[in-house]
């Protein structure tokens, strides 16, 4: 029989809790990564040229990149390792504006996405989150934020696609009681021609829900009421993983005008979430915005335009100068067309670094089990669909730390300063965007991009024309 004293018991209780504690400290290290004088003294032994090339081999993000080289701006929003949760998240350029639901964001997390302009509202109860709303405007339409007062999570965004449209995005928790009055005043507030998009928690035969609930009577007296247009058919939007259920929650309303315009579908695809993205296009395929073709002089062939571009005496021999200088322009435009080819006037896709046929491998086979599951939702495809949704979501991981080491990596003592910077600035997210606003002038509301240079134009000039005749 063996005994044991209190206070040996009490000393390996205090080992194994500090050793547990110093392992854990050991780990939020790693998270974290090294204060910049820990950095210098345990790097500089092993990688004299590369602090990078150090965090690399050690398996380090270091979120203070900016203090290891020093004289890059401190900007509180900037992130360096590219985020697990929005690693789905697929938009293109052709997107007008789309609106996150229940974004669970606080405000001290902030939230920038190349490309587009975020209106959002967090709502935070106590220290549990819940719902938010958030409007993304792509850049490449003019669009304008607008001011709501209302007690619902909502914002919303005028959009110029083809027309100035008002797109406003809601979210009415499950539990919360909300009266048609509430409703609206929302509604009140929006500028017409208006889509009203949000996961509205109401169940209705309307939209093809199995049931009908109060929430779902009160939304229909509403889209009554107010002689509005539902959008939605019977496809599901929302998928129930405890009980592997498919529901009608979220919604499309639009004004009276708009509803010829529209086509409504749902997506197929959950991109890590619990509600399917709704997807309003215009109908005929309008408004989308293209680049204008431009000349791709280094793949010219240039003894071919020499050949083409011949200015005769015919050409110029004319009555009218201004004749003679259209046929040397189409002469020489001619000569452009048929010897320098143009490049696409499709917009540019942003392309992701560390996708590879492993990962497109990976994601195909998770759609495929995710289709399965979905035409047959039983359990056995429920696990089939979880475990290549794991598996994807481990090579996904495992290729963005392969490229983010090999990127750091490429920093070094020896490439040039220009190259440095640019690397450290793409590494910051930090990069060149502009945007164009919807102009209010107090008489009118200028959305057409030829109409507000225009506006702008016209204000210069008369500033211009002032200063003159002082």
């Amino acid at each position: 029989m063996s005994v044991t004293s209190a206070p040996e018991a009490s000393n390996s209780q205090k080992n194994k809790a500090r050793s547990k504690s110093e392992k854990l400290h050991k780990l939020k290290q790693a998270k974290r990564g090294l204060s910049q004088k820990d950095l210098r003294a345990k790097l500089k032994s092993t990688h004299k040229n590369s602090v990078a090339l150090g965090l690399a081999d050690r398996g380090i993000v270091h979120k203070e990149l900016p203090s290891i080289f020093g004289g890059v701006p401190q900007v509180s929003d900037l992130q360096l390792h590219p985020s697990e949760e929005d690693e789905d998240l697929q938009m293109n350029c052709d997107v007008s504006a789309t609106s996150p639901l229940e974004t669970f964001l606080t405000s001290n997390i902030p939230l920038k996405l190349r490309g587009y302009n975020s209106v959002r509202k967090d709502a935070a109860t106590g220290t549990h989150h819940s719902g938010g709303v958030c409007i993304l405007a792509s850049n490449l339409y003019p669009s304008s934020p607008l001011t709501l007062h209302t007690s619902l999570q909502a914002v919303a965004v005028q959009v110029h696609a083809r027309t100035l449209v008002t797109v406003c995005s809601v979210y009415i928790p499950p539990h919360d009681i909300i009266g048609n009055h509430v409703l609206d005043n929302l509604i009140e507030q929006l500028p017409t021609p208006f889509l009203l998009l949000g996961d509205f928690n109401g169940h209705s035969a309307l939209w093809g829900s199995d049931i009908t609930n109060s929430r779902g009577l009160e939304i229909e007296l509403f889209i009554s009421n107010n002689c509005l247009c539902l959008l939605n058919n019977d496809e599901k939007t929302y998928f129930h993983e405890p009980t592997r259920t498919f529901h009608s929650l979220d919604l499309a309303i639009c004004s009276p005008a708009l509803m010829p315009l529209l086509n409504f579908s749902v997506g197929c695809d959950l991109h890590n979430s619990d509600h399917f993205p709704l997807i309003v296009s215009y109908a005929d395929s309008g408004g989308a915005i293209q680049y204008p073709p431009r000349y791709l002089f280094q793949r010219a062939d240039w003894e071919k335009f020499m050949q083409l571009a011949d200015v005769t005496e015919s050409m110029v021999c004319t009555a009218d100068i201004t004749e003679a200088v259209q046929n040397v322009v189409d002469c020489i435009i001619n000569a452009a067309n048929n010897s320098i080819p143009k490049c696409s006037p499709r917009l540019k896709k942003f392309r992701r670094p560390w996708w590879n046929e492993a990962c497109r491998d990976s994601r195909r086979e998770e759609k495929k089990q995710w289709n399965i599951f979905r035409r047959y939702p039983t359990t056995e495809n429920h696990v089939a669909f979880k475990r290549a949704k794991a598996l994807a979501r481990r090579i996904r991981r495992r290729s963005q730390r392969e490229s983010w080491i090999n990127f750091i990596s490429s920093i070094t003592s020896s490439i040039s300063s220009k190259q440095l910077w640019k690397k450290v600035k793409a590494a910051n997210g930090i990069y060149h965007e502009f945007s164009f606003p919807v102009l209010n002038t107090g008489n009118a509301t200028h959305s057409v991009p030829l109409d507000i240079a225009n506006t702008l134009g016209h204000a210069f000039a008369q500033v211009s024309a002032r200063f003159l005749w002082l």
